[in-house]
């Protein structure tokens, strides 16, 4: 049988839980700049295949139409993938506003 002095003695003090928020925290700010730096990084290499990509399907095309393209950069989305989008997604181009 317990005593009556252990069970009023269970659980943490103050103390052990302020060191553990400021544990806490100490392992938080030194993470957040790191996940920041790795977040920016994934943004470039996502970019950098984006253009690949679109390199690749300038070739691919430029083979089998046996003519030469042009890779234009364009904020805009193409046509053709207006095309697949509308495919894909179900939905439908308004000729009116282009899209």
């Amino acid at each position: 049988m317990e005593s009556p002095v252990r069970a009023a003695t269970s659980g943490f003090t103050a103390l052990e839980l302020l060191i553990t928020v400021a544990i806490l925290g100490l392992v938080t700010s030194l993470t957040v700049p790191a996940l920041w730096d790795f977040v920016l990084e994934q943004r470039a290499v996502s970019g950098l295949n984006e253009f690949v990509a679109a390199v690749n399907f300038a070739r691919n095309e430029a083979i089998r139409r046996g003519v030469s393209v042009t890779l234009c950069a364009s904020l805009a989305p193409s046509r053709e993938t207006r095309m697949r989008r509308q495919k894909t997604l179900g939905e439908r181009l308004d000729p009116v506003r282009g899209l």
